[in-house]
């Protein structure tokens, strides 16, 4: 009797990679050099199909997405396995065709096949973020007729040139763009914009006014005006954590990013062990504030930030910040058609305190704030120069030199 051959490693492999995702009920396997599919349900029947794809290890990957993708079609028990294959590779006769006139239900199971479709090379943090953004679509699915209609409505769910507005959209477009190749919606409906287009950008709001205003700082006492009014107010203990979270950031002119990233080292030194900057020692400006908030004992106990959302901490605590009522108080006071105050003025409030209080003013360099902030000297003074007062450079220049 001859031996029996054994699959190649890319083959088993692969058979290995869709029975961890599919159960032993999916097979593959070569036919005059394509793929192709042998499946058993569960009620015993059986049905094979072919892929136009080459058998061969170069495709390996693709065979496997292909399959994953006939699997979630079948999985909806509303395509048999050749239905679900012609959908996907082609139009042949009695297949069916892409959706057209579609419904909120439908929108919603198209969206789930493409969730199951990232979710084999993505991460899990990332899919949450697509959650998020089909979230603010939902309420609105009844009313959508095609991709056009489907960007207008969500755009109104949130603030034109935010991070958010950036996101909600790029993962939407993707959407709708893998939606069309797949052959679930027709592309003469729900074609998204082009990814470079001036439409894209419009949705966006890159052009928007709000986008070119300044990022003015927070002063010191309306920082610590809203700490106690969100103390007074809070009713979570979530509010804690926000309140460390500002903290970090006033006293030591974290980015927003940054904040999880802070750790006392082996000789005492706060620094930032990683960020968009890299490692870098840090300073609490008030020195005064680091005592009394206890930020040393809160970061060596690993004192809770927030949850981190899928959009970063600046986005999440700008919209927290919109919730409470002294930080609306202060923002009526200071934004204006040319100033804004954001998550960031907590860190351009370290910088104002820096360059402006003489207490510091003479002391510490330009060189040496830029270098404690995480950037250039050049884009230090870009951003902060103008509020160096006239003289202070040389001011600390004689405080070095003892002059």
């Amino acid at each position: 009797m001859p031996a029996r051959k054994h699959a190649d490693p890319w083959v088993v492999s692969l058979r290995d990679m869709l029975k961890s995702q599919l159960g032993p009920a999916w097979r593959v396997m070569e036919q005059s050099g394509k793929v192709k599919i042998d499946v058993r349900f569960s009620d015993k029947t059986r049905s094979y199909g072919s892929l136009p794809i080459l058998w061969n290890q170069k495709n390996s990957y693709e065979i496997q997405n292909a399959v994953l993708d006939v699997a979630q079609l079948v999985s909806t028990k509303k395509y048999s396995l050749k239905e679900a294959i012609s959908n996907l590779y082609g139009s042949k006769k009695g297949a069916p065709k892409a959706i057209a006139n579609t419904d909120a239900t439908r929108l919603e199971e198209i969206w789930e096949a493409f969730i199951n479709h990232k979710s084999r090379t993505t991460k899990e943090s990332t899919i949450k973020g697509y959650r998020k953004s089909f979230k603010k679509l939902e309420p609105i699915l009844c009313e959508v007729r095609d991709a056009e209609s489907l960007l207008d409505l969500v755009t109104e769910k949130f603030d034109k040139g935010t991070r958010t507005a950036e996101i909600t959209i790029r993962h939407l477009t993707q959407w709708l763009r893998w939606a069309v190749e797949k052959n679930y919606l027709v592309a003469e409906r729900w074609s998204p914009p082009q990814k470079e287009s001036n439409r894209i950008a419009e949705l966006i709001g890159k052009s928007d006014e709000v986008v070119k205003r300044k990022t003015v700082p927070i002063y010191d006492d309306e920082i610590i005006g809203l700490i106690e009014a969100i103390k007074k107010n809070r009713e979570s203990k979530t509010a804690d954590k926000y309140i460390y979270g500002i903290q970090l950031m006033s006293c030591y002119g974290l980015r927003p990013h940054e904040m999880e990233f802070v750790v006392v080292d082996d000789v005492g030194r706060v620094v930032v062990k990683e960020g968009k900057t890299g490692f870098r020692e840090i300073y609490g400006i008030h020195p005064h504030w680091e005592k009394d908030w206890e930020l040393i004992k809160k970061i060596k106990d690993r004192h809770p930030l927030p949850k981190k959302p899928a959009q970063g901490y600046g986005e999440g605590f700008r919209k927290w910040l919109i919730d409470q009522p002294y930080w609306l108080e202060i923002k009526k006071r200071r934004d204006n058609k040319e100033n804004v105050l954001k998550t960031y003025s907590f860190r351009h409030g370290w910088a104002w305190r820096v360059h402006t209080d003489p207490l510091y003013s003479s002391k510490i360099s330009t060189r040496l704030a830029a270098s404690l902030m995480g950037h250039s000297h050049a884009i230090h003074m870009e951003k902060y120069g103008s509020w160096t007062p006239t003289g202070s450079i040389r001011k600390s220049l004689d405080n070095i030199l003892g002059l």
